[in-house]
């Protein structure tokens, strides 16, 4: 027992000490839940889809001034329990878990994975350039840094059952990455010859020249040890995590920290997309966004163990013990260069102008309804897999007025209330957004918070 906790906590330890996304800075999207593929303009249409920037948004130019988005949280989160069960009763005495309360804890699990991430998006530089018969332009420089890791509850669920007769703990899934990266991209968007059923049609591209900072990733996992019927315990730690860039972890290393580091790696990358308009009031868009990958080169090296261990005589025990420790801190080796990909998503959306339908004849201000679908290709930082839907609005009551909200399932939060509002001078929008609001509305649930600003000048 003493061996397997051991093993339980410092392989946490390691996995999590290794830790240190683009939609962030989209602010209509993020106040609508991060609905965005058919309706984002200019600016916004950057790492969303670049179609769009074939349609006119307000203004010949464009740029921004302060553009920032961040959003962290985790499954692991849940206040109630926290105080429910771990700090003691209403006299500070310990609380005694009985077997309803283990099943409790571990409903936070909600596929057997838990989920912890951070993600960071700011807008160094974002310029665009709209004429109405060549198209839209837009230079930009975004910064980008973000976590995912991902925690099978087989960790929580031998703290609370301990390794009985006949258990198995299966640690494969666990799984982490984090990057740093700096994204140099130029996007261009037109007008295309349209389908016989559609009233306009656009396309539009990104290109990408990516400067990587740091990447951390475990790439292999195959950790797991049972307890037969006569207590003999054995298993296999199988891990491999590659590192590059900045390494501020391992004692040895001489790299010192610096905001503008000298790139550990280059890449490139591409977005497509394509937008229309079936009549008035319906729009649709489909794209591809963040199709490539980052070459690292620098100060780049794996940890890695892999090894069978079984505890059967008390006789060794210690001897074992040691080894195994060894075994679980791993060994660092230098490694040859490594390309790792980029968050990919597919985004599918369509958007409905409520106050230019045919059926109505008159509407205080406008109400703009959107419908995505995103479905992420890695579990890359700021990237899932699981699929996502959302549902936005967007209200104004007056021009300068934009109130939004919206809902949506899936990805990584499972369920999430957006909320946000502008004030939109002639020459200059101010937004704030987060994709959290629920967080406010139910403190005390709070597994997830999200905050976004932005600030731009048009002309």
């Amino acid at each position: 027992m003493r061996a397997i906790f051991i093993f339980a906590v410092i392989f946490l330890t390691v996995f999590q000490s290794a830790n240190a996304g683009g939609d962030l800075t989209n602010l209509q999207g993020i106040g609508m839940a991060r609905t965005y593929t058919a309706i984002a303009r200019g600016i916004n249409s950057v790492g969303i889809n670049p179609a769009n920037l074939g349609y006119p948004d307000k203004g010949t130019v464009t740029f921004n001034l302060l553009n920032f988005g961040t959003k962290v949280g985790s499954d692991l989160i849940d206040l109630d329990l926290y105080e429910k069960y771990f700090t003691g009763d209403k006299n500070g005495d310990p609380v005694f878990l009985k077997d309803a309360d283990k099943r409790k804890i571990l409903e936070v699990y909600p596929s057997g994975l838990a989920q912890t991430g951070f993600n960071f998006e700011f807008k160094l530089l974002s310029f665009s350039y709209q004429h109405s018969t060549v198209g839209g332009f837009v230079v930009s420089v975004i910064e980008r840094t973000g976590v995912n890791f991902l925690m099978p509850k087989d960790y929580v669920q031998f703290l609370l059952y301990g390794n009985p007769l006949g258990s198995r703990y299966d640690f494969s899934k666990t799984y982490f990455n984090s990057m740093w990266y700096r994204e140099y991209s130029l996007s261009y968007g037109r007008r295309i010859p349209r389908f016989i059923f559609m009233k306009s049609m656009t396309a539009g591209f990104s290109i990408k020249m990516i400067h990587g900072f740091g990447f951390a990733e475990l790439s292999r996992n195959n950790t797991h040890f049972t307890t037969d019927a006569n207590a003999k315990i054995a298993g296999r730690v199988d891990y491999q995590a590659k590192f590059a860039g900045l390494d501020l972890l391992r004692e040895e290393s001489d790299v010192e920290y610096s905001p503008f580091p000298k790139p550990a790696g280059s890449g490139y990358g591409i977005d497509l997309g394509i937008s229309g308009f079936v009549n008035n009031e319906l729009s649709i868009g489909i794209a591809l966004t963040d199709v490539g990958a980052i070459m690292w080169k620098q100060n780049t090296y794996e940890n890695s163990g892999n090894a069978a261990f079984d505890f059967d005589d008390p006789r060794t025990a210690q001897e074992q013990l040691n080894n195994l420790d060894t075994l679980l801190n791993g060994t660092n080796k230098p490694i040859k260069n490594f390309s790792s990909g980029l968050p990919t998503v597919l985004r599918i959306g369509a958007a409905y102008q409520f106050d230019k339908a045919p059926f109505i004849n008159k509407f205080p201000g406008e109400l703009l309804l959107a419908l995505d679908y995103n479905q992420g290709f890695n579990n890359l930082a700021g990237n899932t897999t699981k699929p996502r839907f959302s549902l936005g609005v967007e209200y104004k009551p007056w021009k300068w007025l934009p109130l939004r909200t919206g809902v949506s399932l899936g990805g990584v939060d499972g369920f999430n209330m957006g909320f946000g509002f502008g004030i939109l001078f002639s020459f200059m929008d101010i937004e704030f957004a987060t994709e959290n609001f629920d967080a406010a509305i139910s403190p005390r649930s709070i597994s997830r918070a999200s905050f976004a600003f932005g600030m731009k000048i048009r002309i």
